[in-house]
């Protein structure tokens, strides 16, 4: 299984002013519509791009570009429009599918322009290592993830 997360910087195509009022929850939909992302998918890649390639529904508010440390969109000199630049993909080339059980973003959280995301999902394993899920595991502690944090998103 393969799956792609990060920052890819594609933006929702629309003027900067008329994309902040349309930030609301009710208009998630009609904003997406908007998104350079998979507008570039259909339309330039003139059929190359795969449509193996997946993403769960996006019903939460642009992720980016924020004033650090608030929820208020970008007020500096540049201004830059909100976008869902932070994506989580996957390409789904075998059975059984992926199911995502939940795919949003965590606006509370204020430590950078960005607004962290996370998504839950539904992966058939067909071999459980479980000296590699031990090391994952102890991986993730030392990193700092804060499970705490991210159950309370769920």
């Amino acid at each position: 299984r393969i799956f792609f997360m990060g920052d890819f910087n594609f933006r929702i195509m629309l003027e900067n002013n008329e994309c902040r009022e349309m930030c609301r929850p009710e208009n998630i939909d009609t904003l997406f519509t908007h998104d350079q992302f998979w507008k570039f998918c259909a339309a330039e890649l003139n059929g190359l791009y795969d449509p193996k390639l997946k993403e769960h529904p996006i019903k939460f508010l642009p992720t980016y570009k924020y004033d650090i440390g608030t929820s208020n969109f970008d007020t500096g000199s540049k201004q830059r429009p909100p976008a869902w630049c932070d994506r989580i993909m996957w390409v789904e080339n075998e059975e059984p599918k992926i199911i995502c059980k939940k795919y949003n973003a965590v606006p509370s959280i204020c430590y950078s322009d960005h607004k962290p995301l996370f998504g839950v999902y539904e992966v058939q394993v067909y071999k459980q290592d479980k000296k590699m899920v031990q090391e994952a595991t102890q991986m993730l502690a030392k990193s700092g993830f804060n499970s705490e944090v991210f159950a309370r998103t769920l």
